[in-house]
């Protein structure tokens, strides 16, 4: 393989030509690029903002150590909410707030189940909600939790109940 390269002060490399032969000389491949107009300065692109990461990782389970899962039986015990925070704030407001989206036509949608909440202990700090079932079991139909930090929506999982 020989690389051909010209160089032009101030500009830098204004043609490549990269030719591979065999070890009879026989050309295998020949690939030119040349510089089709002189490079330019322009503004930076703006970084946005959505790309930073997450402030809470969340999942829903079924027991604290358990496997993430969006779907629970009507007479299962507990839900987790489970959270682990990324660049928290010390002292910051972690909640959990569970609604009832739709359960029913006897039930307004969108309904406040229950809400919880903990002090983030650290920056990484980790923690779970637990729902308990109530004395009828789960309502089926579709739900959320949404997470908060300081009084701030930063996700939300939807979970379904199924008979």
């Amino acid at each position: 393989m020989t690389i051909d390269r010209w160089f032009v002060p101030g500009i830098g490399i204004v043609k490549d030509v990269t030719t591979m032969q065999d070890p009879k000389g026989d050309l295998l491949q020949r690939i030119s690029l040349e510089l089709a107009e002189a490079p330019k300065i322009v503004e930076r692109p703006e970084v946005k903002l959505d790309a930073a990461p997450k402030r809470l990782a969340v999942s829903l389970a079924k027991d604290r150590f358990g496997k993430p899962t969006t779907t629970f039986s009507s007479n299962t015990p507990e839900i987790y909410a489970l959270w682990q925070g990324q660049r928290l704030r010390e002292g910051a407001e972690v909640k959990a707030v569970w609604i009832a989206e739709d359960i029913g036509e006897d039930f307004p949608h969108d309904y406040k189940v229950d809400e919880a909440s903990a002090v983030a202990a650290s920056p990484t700090a980790r923690g779970a909600f637990a729902l308990a079932r109530p004395e009828d079991g789960w309502m089926p139909g579709d739900y959320r939790v949404e997470f908060y930090v300081d009084d701030v929506l930063v996700d939300a999982v939807k979970m379904k109940i199924a008979q």
